[in-house]
């Protein structure tokens, strides 16, 4: 079985329990615009980064403004959901055994690195040695940049690192950097067409696999 020397984990839905939250953010902001959106519709646009998931929105709702005023308005809902928002089962077992383990551990999203680092801070404080957030790179996932920028700074290469995600776009972002990855699929309801990537549903079944 192959070691890792990286652990790269997404953020919201895989590390932090954030994705109702979320969703209900998703709503709020489009009911200000009295839009009715869609868990499918949201369930889409998960792994996006915020600027794509805007553009798409204006486009199809005809949403009034400029994008840099809609996603300022969107992320104003944002900021302040993750302080208080706990990690998902297993997350802390996992994250401590990776550490101990001499594991360099990454975080890659497409939420804003502020964000992720302000709850970082509160929760694993000096397990995580790198954050590649949204705002970090030109091209999110599904492009390979995010988890290519990761091990690139972690000094690994992407084939010695073990990801994992919780999104199609996700999974794709991964594979395509040639890193290793794991898809976190708690209720055993994500399709993808990858039948070499392994599920899990929770975070502590990753622990084996390292």
């Amino acid at each position: 079985m192959q070691k890792f020397d990286g652990l790269l984990l997404d953020f919201d839905g895989t590390l932090v329990n954030s994705l109702d939250s979320l969703f209900n953010i998703y709503m709020n902001f489009l009911s200000s615009y009295n839009i009715s959106g869609t868990h499918e519709e949201f369930n889409h646009f998960n792994g996006f980064k915020l600027t794509t998931i805007i553009k798409s929105l204006q486009a199809t709702y005809n949403i009034p403004g400029s994008i840099d005023n809609l996603i300022s308005h969107y992320y104003s809902k944002i900021e302040n959901i993750y302080i208080d928002t706990p990690p998902m089962d297993g997350a802390e077992e996992l994250i401590k055994y990776a550490y101990s383990n001499n594991i360099l551990i990454g975080i890659v999203s497409s939420a804003n690195r502020s964000c992720i680092s302000r709850w970082v801070n509160r929760y694993f404080p000096n397990y995580v040695s790198i954050i590649v957030g949204g705002d970090d790179v030109s091209k999110g996932k599904p492009n390979p940049m995010p988890y290519l920028t990761a091990a690139s700074k972690l000094s690994l290469e992407p084939i010695n690192c073990l990801c994992v995600e919780d999104s199609v776009i996700g999974i794709q972002s991964a594979i395509n950097s040639g890193s290793n990855v794991i898809l976190l699929d708690k209720n055993d309801s994500i399709l993808i067409n990858y039948s070499y990537v392994k599920k899990v549903k929770n975070l502590k079944e990753i622990i084996k696999l390292l």
